[in-house]
């Protein structure tokens, strides 16, 4: 076991006295087993002299050989610390410094690297020697500091690229205060571009403020003086702050983003399917989520293509900037760059920019023969049902309304016949199938057997139930006369005309009197079934359109 106790003390700008290095030291030899050939370090805000009494006190120690450790930390406490050890081979750490050193030739290969990545490496290059500086003087050979340093400097560079264009179409789509909050984050990957290659490579944003203390210029007080202004009343609104912080990025070296929307182009994201029932739009997003649109959102959505310039959709649309802003926020459509289509910006120690995912609508009914209810005063609704159970539903409704009518012409028929046992069967199908459509409307799949179709209806807290349970009374008992198997049809009818209007039903239950009604029936079907294709669900339409071939044969 190597004697952390006796090593090198670090001559740096840390918060620690050497008596304390030492007994921090003494407690790691006393929590983790270190061979005497592994070198040790103190790296982090210690090592890099940011630190303050309560920062934590981090140490990496690396074994010979190519022994695989886990990537996570040791933690310690000893009294009045937190200590953080990691513990690597030299092995594994040669493969992360030649890995980034690789990926670094590419602007592709540079856009893998994640800042953990980067930190990681960094953290090693920066860090104090305590113990056996050979062995980490042979592995900061395979990447020099000075190096990283300039890697650290592209990359940072990157993402401010894309952050500040981001906020050019923001701002373009008059969202000035997410635009700023976008712009300031671009300025401070920028000025991180800018200290990195005057060494100070450190990743952590928090440190940019001592970072550019160390770094000589005027760019520091500019960069201050515009952040104080932005967070004064009296100071600049947030599209002028946006302006500025992309001029004063561009005087980093590490920007060329100006204000010009026209280089940005929109495009309908790949992930997002349309499903059009019956003139209402719906967007399926990664065969999860449900988007229905109102008649503007969907006009407009109708218009886009691949590729459009942004200040063309503006102007073709110049009240409907919101909407788009909303498009781009729920990932509908990308925003993208003459030299990089998507834009996908991000902020450090956050996952990268994702697609919003609002609360669904709060209604009693989620689906209808049209697809979803659109929220009043809404233009873009997230349906309560996930992709594959709206389908379903809308499918099992669609088989309720055609299975209703077909039983309605057997009514017919049986009460021609006066064959009063099968109109009685009949009529007890009928209050069957509209009360599948009540559930299906509520969202309810897989829905229950016919036997406990009315008793699920009764569980149901709303206002449906109620005129179901008269027409179940009125409608109870057998049909013994003509007057009789009138009366009751009359009473079916009159319940789904009621049940239509909350289904959606009431525009194509024409009870198959004419071609027209076919036509239109056999299209909303086909319609369901795409959509169940798209999402790669079974599809049970083959018979259906049996039923609508031959009750069409008939009607003509």
């Amino acid at each position: 076991m190597i004697d952390l106790a006796i090593s090198n003390e670090p001559s740096v700008g840390s918060a620690i006295t050497p008596h304390e290095m030492a007994t921090l030291l003494a407690s790691v030899a006393a929590s983790v087993d270190v061979p005497s050939e592994a070198a040790v370090l103190l790296e982090g805000s210690h090592a890099e002299g940011f630190a303050n009494s309560s920062s934590d006190v981090d140490f990496l120690l690396i074994h010979p050989g190519d022994q695989e450790y886990p990537l996570l930390r040791k933690i310690l406490y000893p009294p009045g610390r937190r200590v953080e050890v990691r513990m690597l081979s030299a092995g594994q750490l040669a493969v992360q410094l030649r890995w980034i050193k690789a990926s670094a030739t590419s602007e592709t290969g540079l856009d893998q690297l994640t800042e953990d990545d980067l930190d990681r490496c960094q953290r090693f290059l920066g860090g104090v020697v305590l113990a056996n500086p050979d062995l980490a003087d042979e592995l900061r050979a395979v990447l020099p500091r000075e190096e990283l340093a300039y890697i650290v400097s592209r990359w940072w560079a990157m993402q401010a690229r894309r952050s500040l264009w981001y906020a050019v179409g923001l701002n373009a789509l008059s969202q000035h205060e997410s635009a700023a909050g976008w712009a300031r984050n671009g300025l401070q990957q920028a000025m991180k571009a800018y200290v990195a290659r005057r060494g100070e490579s450190y990743l952590k944003m928090k440190w940019l403020d001592h970072q550019l203390d160390r770094c000589s210029g005027p760019l520091a007080a500019e960069y201050r003086d515009l952040l104080d202004s932005a967070g004064r009343a009296d100071g600049c609104g947030p599209a002028q702050f946006t302006t500025a912080a992309l001029d004063l990025a561009r005087h980093t070296g590490w920007s060329t983003v100006t204000d010009t929307p026209a280089c940005l182009v929109l495009t309908p994201a790949e992930n997002v399917a349309e499903f059009d029932s019956s003139g209402r739009m719906h967007l399926i997003r990664d065969r999860t989520d449900v988007f229905v649109l109102n008649d503007n959102a969907a006009q407009l959505w109708r218009n886009l293509r691949a590729d459009q310039p942004l200040t063309e959709t503006l102007a073709a649309h110049p009240d409907q900037a919101a909407t788009v802003a909303e498009f781009l926020r729920l990932g509908f459509i990308t925003l993208g760059h003459d030299a990089e289509a998507p834009l996908i910006p991000w902020q450090p120690e956050c996952p990268p920019l994702a697609p919003l995912t609002p609360p669904p609508a709060r209604t009693d009914i989620t689906l209808t023969l049209s697809g979803a209810p659109i929220a009043p005063d809404d233009d873009i609704t997230l349906s309560p049902l996930p992709a594959p159970r709206f389908a379903r539903c809308g499918t099992e409704l669609l088989w309720a309304v055609i299975f209703f009518a077909a039983t309605r012409e057997d009514m017919i028929g049986a009460l021609a016949q006066q064959d009063w046992t099968a109109a009685t069967a009949a009529s007890t199908a009928m209050l069957t199938y509209l009360a599948r459509e009540i559930l299906t409307a509520h969202g309810i799949e897989p829905l229950p057997p016919d036997s406990d179709v009315m008793l699920t209806l009764r569980r149901l807290r709303c206002e449906h139930r109620t005129m179901f349970d008269s027409t179940a009374r009125a409608a109870a008992g057998p049909i013994s006369s003509a007057d009789d198997g009138a009366h009751r049809l009359g009473l079916l009818d009159r319940l789904a005309a009621d049940v239509g209007k909350v289904s959606g039903c009431d525009r194509v239950r024409t009870y198959l009197e004419s071609s027209e009604a076919i036509e239109r029936m056999d299209q909303v079907g086909r319609t369901w079934g795409q959509l169940n294709l798209t999402l790669g669900l079974g599809l049970r339409y083959e018979e259906a359109y049996g039923v609508l071939d031959d009750a069409g044969k008939e009607s003509r």
